[in-house]
């Protein structure tokens, strides 16, 4: 027979209520700011970039407009903001708008974008492609080092997202068109890849 389960195996429940009615068209990548202590996120085909502070009053929340859709972003050392932008990799300064390429074009002359992205142990930013129209696997997973060269890590992907990475275990995404990259390699679209000897 099967076993019980314990008092401990249950799954705890949370409530949850209304922080911001911000109205997002797609809001995507909660990142907590250590540094000014706001909650931070974007909204992807609102192209607008949010903060918000938990413990100030009510309605703080402030957006800002982005010069094109973002897919993921993260805070550097400095506190700078780095975006993954639909066309490449930028500092952007959204209170001034002051924005600082770091590349000059992304995928150009294919319909896809960068999308979900988060930074690694080592801290760089790794974000993945994602392919606007049609099922083709014509984008990559990128990396943005920290000498700001960008680094193609895996090919034929379609839209890659749940980036994530473990010191023991490597890094981790899942995408609907990746198979794999050895011969005969396999998957599915529900599958999450594994690979343990990133670096």
């Amino acid at each position: 027979a099967a076993a019980q389960p314990s008092e401990t195996d249950a799954v705890p429940e949370f409530n949850a209520e209304l922080c911001v009615a911000c109205g997002n068209k797609l809001g995507e990548c909660p990142v907590w700011d250590d540094q000014r202590q706001l909650l931070c996120w974007i909204d992807i085909q609102g192209k607008k970039f949010w903060q918000h502070d938990p413990k100030g009053p009510d309605g703080n929340a402030q957006s800002f407009d982005l010069p094109s859709r973002p897919g993921s972003f993260c805070i550097s050392d400095g506190g700078e903001y780095v975006f993954a932008l639909e066309d490449g990799f930028c500092f952007l300064d959204p209170a001034s708008g002051q924005l600082q390429r770091i590349t000059d074009e992304f995928e150009a002359e294919l319909r896809t974008r960068l999308n979900d992205g988060r930074v690694d142990c080592q801290g760089r930013f790794v974000a993945s492609g994602c392919v606007d129209k049609g099922e083709e696997p014509l984008s990559a997973v990128y990396r943005l080092n920290s000498d700001l060269s960008v680094e193609k890590l895996l090919g034929n992907v379609r839209c890659g997202n749940s980036i994530c990475f473990s010191a023991e275990q490597g890094m981790f995404f899942a995408d609907p068109a990746f198979r794999g990259t050895g011969e005969g390699a396999t998957g599915s679209s529900t599958s999450i890849w594994q690979f343990p000897q990133y670096e």
